[in-house]
């Protein structure tokens, strides 16, 4: 994790370069940029991450503070806009969050040792019994009421 605005930053690469012409092996390297706002497509400390993660073969991913990763089922991790969901979709989300470090947590405590995705279904499982039918369950109620009110106001539907 970098601005990527290293010092010397030739010598990363010419230590890697090196290596590679020596037939030796150089680790895999991941890296995140984070760079400024207003930062040029290419901008310095982004290249030499980008360069340095694709030399060894590994990812380069850029810190956005407006993104977020969420989990579709059959899907896997997709990215989420923070900044466009509303305030029942935060809502949701946090608890799910909540949900899901508390399973985690449990899971360490206890020994257990399962996929993520397992988990991920457990509390998407939950969050269908206890968030989801409640709120429809409270939706048909005050549907009900709403047409009952409407019938007394109007007389009964055909």
């Amino acid at each position: 994790m970098s601005d990527g605005l290293a010092n010397e930053p030739t010598l990363c690469i010419d230590f890697l370069e090196a290596r590679i012409r020596h037939g030796q092996a150089v680790p895999v390297i991941h890296t995140v940029g984070f760079f400024p706002d207003q930062a040029p497509e290419n901008f310095e400390g982004r290249r030499l991450l980008q360069t340095l993660s694709s030399m060894t073969g590994g990812t380069f991913q850029e810190f956005d503070k407006d993104a977020h990763r969420i989990y579709r089922e059959g899907v896997g991790f997709v990215d989420y806009q923070l900044s466009s969901e509303t305030h029942e979709e935060r809502t949701e989300r946090l608890w799910a969050e909540g949900q899901l470090r508390a399973e985690r947590k449990k899971n360490l405590r206890l020994g257990i040792v399962e996929r993520l995705e397992a988990t991920m279904a457990r509390v998407q499982a939950l969050h269908q019994q206890s968030r989801v039918r409640v709120a429809e369950s409270q939706h048909e109620a005050e549907l009900a009421a709403a047409k009952s009110n409407y019938e007394a106001q109007v007389g009964p539907s055909p």
